[in-house]
């Protein structure tokens, strides 16, 4: 006899091992035009000699940050820096790799980007337009150098504005740069104290001294996003759009809008940058999940479908997938898309864990222990050791069991797992580990084996205490309900509603056909 309550035992549970792909998963699809990710990983400048270096050197690296977001397909990475919000959910599926260093030079003044393809040539693009103070015209002239070398196009409206200045206020644009370089690590860092203080806080001075700043407005809505305050940092990014359209602004917005739980704006916006730039994989997935969470579950599949395959594998593709197969209803092909999950993360335990909950419910445990091992490996040990210890149970090695939960440190269910064992080789003798065993597993097992004398008295009298500790006890109410027959009780007809309305479920609902048709007394519960 099996173990009624596993299920519930191992509903929080499960995991699953490399294995290969169900062949309906290898499906082919229809290849479509894909923008793969450029990842730019840039690497700041050296604070130049001279007056204001740190102001300059920050200015000049958030103008360039912006300016390579503003090119199709570029994800700018800052080491120690989590990108622009709306760039955060990128599909990187066969990503190209630039290594790009800014430099910085006042006297005389140049602004240069050398830029690398991984494990092949550099470029060195500089410019001695605009000066110290105005340097947004050397920056669209690097930026587009870059852009030529990557062979991607601008965005046409950012590009307009890339020369453009960045403030009419000097000042406004010294405290743009001085917040820049705090923010990048060029110059002191903001307390937290200080965070949000204009007197202390050089980008909140910055966007107060002038409010149309777009790169200000930008550094202080990344700032906020990261503090947990997405509609500060949204009404950030709407102002800076105004003043300097931008991609950037709209994906950040719609992050922004997701983060505030509000669906439908999300979709929106994520619908507007898939239409400008279908074919750009730095808002497929975002756009897939604000429609998903929106409930338009076609529109999501459709935008879903025809990608190439490296596409379909990437982790946030095959998760969306996943979900969208589960807010639609279809279980046909359900756990070839968790194995292509599975696969395509080998970090994440959870489209293991899903995948053994399937084994378990189809009461498939032969197939759902392997798995334990995979669960491990994915830094889910503790999970890992209880499921394997519950589903060897499930199987009846008892032993094994029992070995499984003393390694976890679990010496009272092991003693109990190693009476279970004996229980099944001698179900009318109990076991010592039990003799005093008071709790709801113990008390059962104690009326099984009482059962099995054909006492049916005791039986019951011990079924009534286990459901004193837990009323809602299937595996009492099953006892109960064999043992208020056994005995003979006016109770046994009640007690085997009781039984139905708790455990109506196939086999389970009759004592009788759980016992098996022949009969013959049950076997002991497991304690």
């Amino acid at each position: 006899m099996r173990i009624p309550l596993l299920a519930a035992l191992l509903a929080g549970c499960g995991p699953a091992p490399s294995e290969e792909l169900p062949a309906s998963a290898e499906a082919a699809v229809v290849e479509r035009a894909v923008l793969h990710v450029a990842d730019v990983h840039l690497l700041l400048p050296n604070v130049p000699e001279g007056r204001w270096g740190q102001e300059r050197a920050g200015l000049v690296s958030a103008l360039i940050e912006l300016g390579l977001a503003d090119i199709e397909g570029v994800v700018p990475r800052i080491a120690g820096l989590a990108p622009s919000p709306g760039l955060r959910q990128v599909v990187t599926a066969d990503a190209e790799r630039w290594e790009a260093s800014v430099s910085v030079s006042l006297d005389p003044w140049e602004v240069g980007l050398t830029v690398c393809e991984q494990d092949g040539p550099c470029e060195l693009h500089r410019s001695e337009a605009g000066s110290p103070t105005e340097p947004s015209p050397a920056v669209a002239e690097v930026l587009d150098q870059t852009a030529a070398q990557l062979l991607r196009r601008p965005d046409p409206e950012a590009r307009e504005t890339w020369a453009a200045p960045v403030s009419d206020d000097p000042y406004a644009t010294l405290l743009a740069g001085r917040g820049a370089a705090a923010f990048y690590g060029l110059g002191p860092v903001v307390k937290q104290t200080a965070v949000g203080d204009a007197k202390r806080d050089p980008i909140t001075r910055a966007v107060r001294v002038d409010p149309g700043m777009a790169v200000a407005s930008w550094l202080l809505a990344r700032r906020e996003y990261d503090r947990d305050l997405p509609f500060a940092a949204r009404g950030l990014v709407v102002r800076g759009f105004l003043s300097r359209p931008s991609p950037v602004f709209s994906a950040d917005e719609g992050a922004c809008f997701a983060l505030e739980d509000k669906a439908s704006s999300a979709r929106r916006v994520w619908d507007g940058l898939s239409a400008r730039a279908p074919s750009d994989l730095r808002f497929l997935a975002p756009t897939a999940s604000a429609r998903l969470a929106a409930g338009a579950l076609d529109e999501t599949a459709s935008l879903l479908a025809d990608w190439p395959d490296a596409v379909l594998r990437h982790p946030a593709i095959a998760e969306l997938r996943v979900a969208l197969a589960e807010a639609r209803g279809e279980l046909d092909g359900y756990d070839d898309l968790l194995a292509i999950w599975q696969a395509a993360d080998p970090t994440d335990p959870e489209p293991v864990r899903r995948r053994v909950q399937i084994r378990v419910r189809a009461e498939a445990y032969d197939e759902a222990l392997p798995l334990t091992d995979e669960l491990a490996r994915r830094g889910a040990e503790a999970e890992s050791r209880d499921l394997a210890t519950a589903l060897l149970a499930a199987l009846g090695r008892w032993s094994e069991a029992a070995a499984s939960a003393e390694t976890a440190g679990k010496s009272t269910l092991a003693a109990r797992l190693r009476a279970r064992g004996a229980l099944e080789k001698d179900a009318t003798t109990l076991p010592p580990e039990l003799a005093e065993d008071r709790t709801e597993a113990g008390l059962v097992a104690r009326g099984w084996v009482a059962l099995a004398q054909g006492d049916g008295k005791s039986a019951l009298t011990a079924a009534d205490r286990a459901l004193a500790v837990r009323g809602t006890s299937v595996p009492a109410l099953r006892l109960r309900a064999e043992a208020a027959e056994l005995a003979q009780s006016p109770t046994a007809d009640k007690a085997v509603e009781a039984l139905d309305r708790a455990w109506p479920q196939g086999s389970y609902s009759s004592p009788r056909t759980a016992a098996g048709s022949s009969g013959s007394a049950p076997q002991p519960h497991a304690p």
